[in-house]
C-alpha cells in the first residue's frame, strides 16, 4: 500500500486526517467507514473540510495506521511520511496544486493559505510586487557610497 492510499483509508477510518506542517482534513461522521477492497474509494462531493494549520504536529496514530498497514518498521513508515510531507509543501510552496487521490486539490491561494478549490482568480490589487532596477555597476552591498536607484 502507497502513502497516499494509507491517507485516504485512515480518513475514512478515524474522519480525520493530519499532515504536519499542512493542516487538517476532516470527513463527514454519515460516510461509512468501511472500504469494500472489491471497489474502488468513493467520497461524496463536499464530505471533506479542510483546516490550514501550518503549525499542526505529526499524527502518531497515522504513522501506526502506516506501520499496521504496509508492514514496515515505524522508523521507515515515519521517515516516509516526513518524505511524502516535505515534497508536498515544496510543491504548495512553489505554487503547484497538491492533488490526493480521492480527497481533493489543495492550493496555496494569494493570501498564503490553503485552500480546496480547484482554482482562484487574484485581484491585481491583493498581490504587490516591489519590483526596482537592477543597481549601477560597481554597487554592492558594502559600498553604500554609490546611491542605488
Amino acid at each position: 500500500m502507497k502513502i497516499e492510499q494509507a491517507l485516504v483509508y485512515y480518513l475514512l477510518k478515524t474522519k480525520q486526517l493530519t499532515l504536519q506542517g499542512i493542516g487538517t482534513f476532516h470527513l463527514d461522521a454519515s460516510v461509512p467507514d468501511y472500504v469494500d477492497s472489491d471497489k474502488p474509494v468513493s467520497i461524496p462531493e463536499n464530505a471533506i473540510t479542510f483546516n490550514y494549520d501550518p503549525k499542526v504536529t505529526e499524527d502518531e496514530g497515522l504513522v501506526d495506521f502506516i506501520v499496521e498497514h504496509t508492514n514496515k518498521i515505524k522508523p521507515l513508515a515515519a521517515s516516509d511520511l516526513d518524505s511524502f510531507l516535505s515534497l508536498a509543501r515544496q510543491f504548495l510552496n512553489i505554487g503547484k496544486p497538491l492533488t490526493l487521490q480521492n480527497i481533493g486539490t489543495l492550493e496555496k491561494n494569494c493570501h498564503s493559505t490553503m485552500q480546496t478549490i480547484a482554482t482562484r482568480t487574484c485581484s491585481a490589487s491583493s498581490v504587490t510586487r516591489d519590483i526596482r532596477p537592477p543597481p549601477p555597476p560597481g554597487w554592492t552591498a558594502r559600498s553604500p557610497s554609490l546611491p542605488r536607484p
